[in-house]
């Protein structure tokens, strides 16, 4: 798996204006272990992993979650089961996850015929189901189907950290993000462990590196970084960033390697010494008793074949030889015998030769034939005294092991998510945005919180002042982070007025223009999630562009400023504000083409998705300025213009001042309808949406009640007494330095 580091004292925040409750951080481990070395599955054999809640102290209760592969994937899909072994397993597991902090076991293979193409394209998603309507997203993990082992076994282990324990927070821009890693099986060595960490070849997405010594307000720069991993285990941190230019295309496609040794330098395994001491094995008095037994034996014949026996000639010699001899004569009619002598009498044989020739014997066959028999055992009685047995010291010893350097030691994904130009983005990438948005309005009429929101009532606080960018960059943000509860990867891209936006305004993305005059509303192709977008005054988006889907905007109205005139308004962020009327304003209007049309209108315009990609750009262009000035500085009033608190009277309304709470997200209300008198100091009747929600990535990042100082700087939060990640968005083209 990943990660630990100190935030389990940390309350995180509600993940979602539907469920007020702090974040679930789900540890996730592939094979039951925290490395990701091991991340790796076939399509013939399922593997044990398990879930936990990390903080379970924080959550309320005990809740369900759904497995399942991660949505839009092209990558590696999986078949999960709550008990493995043969089980034909499906697209989704449900499970119960315990708020003590226990371990829920549930089982994973390849589905056959889904094999990975590249490592770490198959992903496990974990939702909270609690709201059916909207499968929150509480964690991803990425790992690879694949017939080979792709990181030996034997070699270290190593776990990284992005962030924290957490998958929720593997996301980065271009900005700093905190990392940690170490040798987890440390004491198996007899010294450091050097290790590289560089970009995988194939990702899409990729990372810079820095070390423990990154400056402050600097980002990550150095493709590959060198790391000595001490052998107590002890974690060694470094920083990441988004490399410039590389962004990601989905989740997890940035993929950090891990390699060992660096500069020739070899690393040992230390002698592994197993010893076993001297053992005394006692074995008691053992009797074994046969049993009366019949033993039955077949009638058995054997059969011997026909063979010819060879005898060789042969000769024998006998020798004279003298025989005395007595000759006693019996008389049968029973008298006594007569001996008769032979006195002096030699008999004797002369040399004779005996032949035998050669001669054939032939063996006939024989039948032996055993009838049935009895064979009975008598009872037997065997016994073993007592024993000893005694094993002597054994001592196994690996000796030390060289790990050649550049040996893949593991690997990690995350993604460099960041703000693109819409025109620009994949069909995949506007799909997950578009089901995303059609999600969060079906859910609970999340949506409808930031129609009201943008109303005549909350005009004031957000329009015709200073606090104009600072506010909409917050309300942005907010709405980003609501789809990112159902989509991590997803993130606002931006309308570039300047240039003719053909895949923006086209049927399977964000509409186009209708092509029966009379008709006011935008067309969408069959299959596009916003085809049955519906809101009050829908279904539909009530949207007439006055240019052509595939023509610039300045083409029906060329006062329209481009980028380049917006971004020479001036040095001064006084000057800069001028953008408000022209081009945002513009913008607005080219879009609305009739009366009636939604954009037009403060009121209606956020009932057109349209509006957030045209204030991505807003605050795009805002980002860019204050990166061409250097105007990050919020005490400078050449970054901000006003300073301080509301005073109590003046021109300027309540909220536009430095160090002012921004309604809604304060709580804060007043008397102010809509209508009448705008008093610089009222606030509106009501304030929807709540707290501005914490992101897991990006804790305090803003606070849940942010001011205009606290957006001013979006790539460093400067109340944060450390190297940070920002507020969680860059864009494509605007570098952090």
């Amino acid at each position: 798996m990943k990660k630990i580091i100190a935030l389990a004292g940390i309350i995180f925040g509600f993940y979602c204006k539907g469920i007020s409750q702090e974040i679930p951080i789900l540890d996730i481990r592939i094979n039951d272990t925290e490395t990701s070395k091991d991340d790796y599955v076939t399509t013939n054999k399922y593997i044990s992993c398990s879930i936990r809640v990390f903080n379970g102290s924080q959550i309320n209760q005990d809740f369900p979650l759904i497995l399942r592969n991660m949505p839009f994937s092209s990558g590696g899909q999986l078949l999960f089961s709550s008990t493995g072994g043969i089980s034909a397993g499906n697209s989704t597991l449900n499970l119960l996850v315990k708020k003590d902090n226990s371990f829920a076991t549930f089982y994973i293979k390849g589905k056959t015929g889904n094999l990975s193409l590249i490592d770490k394209d198959a992903i496990i998603e974990a939702c909270d189901t609690r709201i059916s309507t909207n499968l929150i997203v509480l964690g991803r993990k990425a790992l690879m189907v694949t017939p080979n082992q792709i990181v030996p076994a034997s070699i270290p282990r190593v776990e990284i950290q992005i962030n924290s324990i957490s998958t929720l927070d593997d996301y980065i821009t271009w900005s700093p993000t905190i990392c940690n890693i170490r040798l987890q099986n440390h004491d198996e060595f007899t010294g450091p462990v050097s290790v590289k960490l560089r970009n995988m070849n194939t990702s899409v997405g990729k990372v810079n590196f820095a070390g423990s010594t990154l400056a402050n307000n600097s980002t990550a720069t150095d493709s590959i970084l060198n790391i000595s991993l001490p052998n107590s285990g002890t974690w060694v941190k470094f920083y990441i960033a988004g490399k410039f230019n590389s962004a990601s295309l989905r989740d997890k496609d940035a993929v950090i390697e891990v390699v060992s040794g660096f500069g020739g330098i070899l690393t040992t395994i230390k002698d592994t010494i197993i010893t076993k001491r001297d053992s005394t094995v006692s074995l008691p008095k053992t009797s074994i008793l046969l049993r009366d037994s019949i033993i039955k034996i077949p009638v058995t014949t054997i059969t011997p074949v026909q063979r010819l026996v060879t005898i060789r000639d042969t000769i024998v010699s006998v020798r004279d030889t003298l025989i005395p001899s007595r000759l006693r004569v019996t008389i049968p009619n029973g008298n006594n015998n007569f001996l008769i002598s032979i006195k002096g009498t030699v008999i004797a044989v002369r040399d004779s030769l005996i032949s035998v020739r050669s001669s054939m014997v032939t063996v006939t066959e024989t039948v032996l034939s055993s009838r049935d028999s009895l064979i009975k055992l008598r009872d037997t009685l065997i016994t073993y005294k007592d024993s000893l047995f005694v094993f002597s010291d054994t001592t196994i010893i690996n000796r030390d092991t060289l790990l050649a350097a550049a040996k893949l030691l593991s690997r990690e994904g995350l993604m460099v998510r960041v703000r693109k130009n819409a025109n620009n983005i994949s069909q995949e990438e506007k799909d997950r945005l578009l089901n995303s948005f059609v999600t969060f309005n079906n859910t609970f009429n999340g949506y409808k919180n930031f129609i009201d929101i943008h109303s005549k009532a909350g005009s004031p606080e957000e329009h015709n002042g200073p606090g104009f960018l600072a506010w909409h960059r917050a309300y942005i943000m907010d709405l980003e982070r609501e789809l990112q509860s159902i989509d991590p990867s997803v993130s606002l891209p931006y309308w570039e007025l300047g240039t003719a936006a053909p895949n923006i305004f086209s049927l399977n993305f964000m509409g186009s223009k209708p092509l029966v005059s009379t008709d006011a509303f935008a067309d969408f192709s069959i299959d596009n999630p916003l085809n049955g977008w519906n809101v009050e005054g829908g279904p539909g988006v009530r949207r007439t562009t006055v240019f052509a889907n595939s023509a610039v905007p300045s083409s029906v109205q060329s006062s329209i400023r481009n980028e380049v005139a917006t971004l020479a308004l001036g040095s001064s962020y006084q000057a800069f504000c001028a953008l408000e009327i022209n081009p945002h304003g513009t913008a607005h209007n080219l879009v609305g083409g009739l009366t009636g049309d939604w954009m037009r209108s403060i009121a209606t315009a956020v009932k057109d998705p349209l509006f957030f990609l045209l204030h991505s750009n807003i605050d795009r262009l805002w980002a860019k300025w204050q990166w061409i000035n250097n105007r990050f500085d919020a005490q400078n009033t050449l970054s901000y213009s006003s300073q301080g608190s509301f005073p109590g009277s003046g021109t300027i309304h309540i909220g536009h001042y430095l160090n002012d709470t921004m309604w809604p997200w304060n709580g804060i209300t007043g008397t102010y309808t809509g209508t009448g008198t705008i008093l610089p100091g009222n606030r509106p009747t009501t304030a929807p949406g709540g707290l501005f929600p914490n992101a897991l990535s990006y804790l305090l990042a803003p606070v849940s009640s942010p001011r205009p100082l606290d957006m001013i700087n979006y790539k460093n939060v400067t109340n944060i007494n450390a190297i940070n990640g920002g507020l969680g968005f860059c864009y494509d083209d605007v570098p952090f330095q």
